[in-house]
């Protein structure tokens, strides 16, 4: 087939496509639940205001930027202006939405604001035991990850 030939099948198809107002989409099965689309993504329906917020009340602006060594945690530190950054840059969104799949994985534990408890005794007393009590977070094991 001729390169004139090509052009005026092209014309033909675009022309009659335009005419009749029908695109060619591709078929998506959708559903009627949108969550059901993704539903191994633990990310997914998450906003990154509620991971931004979340992690600023688990661990504070500072220990964030501790965390996270990214100018806008550290100096003057606002969701408003975090929120414009990481929108802007990849990198620092992977390192964020990283953080806070490891925050609700690990829910459970002490987080870095709390005090420790000392569960030993009902009272402040170590019954005789000279225990230190920390919240200092452990590496994971390789079975943990």
């Amino acid at each position: 087939m001729s390169s004139h030939a090509r052009n005026r099948v092209t014309y033909l198809l675009l022309s009659h496509l335009l005419r009749t107002g029908r695109k060619k989409r591709p078929s998506i099965n959708m559903t009627d639940n949108p969550s059901d689309s993704q539903p191994n993504n633990p990310l997914h329906g998450v906003t990154l205001l509620a991971m931004l917020e979340h992690l600023v009340e688990l661990y504070g602006w500072d220990d964030l930027g501790a965390r996270i060594d990214i100018r806008c945690f550290v100096h003057d530190p606002s969701i408003k202006s975090s929120l414009k950054f990481l929108r802007k840059t990849d990198w620092a969104r992977a390192k964020v939405e990283r953080l806070y799949l490891k925050s609700i994985r690990d829910g459970n534990r002490v987080s870095a604001t709390e005090k420790p408890r000392n569960d030993i005794g009902n009272d402040n007393t170590n019954n005789g035991i000279d225990a230190k009590i920390t919240t200092r977070k452990f590496d994971p094991t390789p079975w943990d990850r």
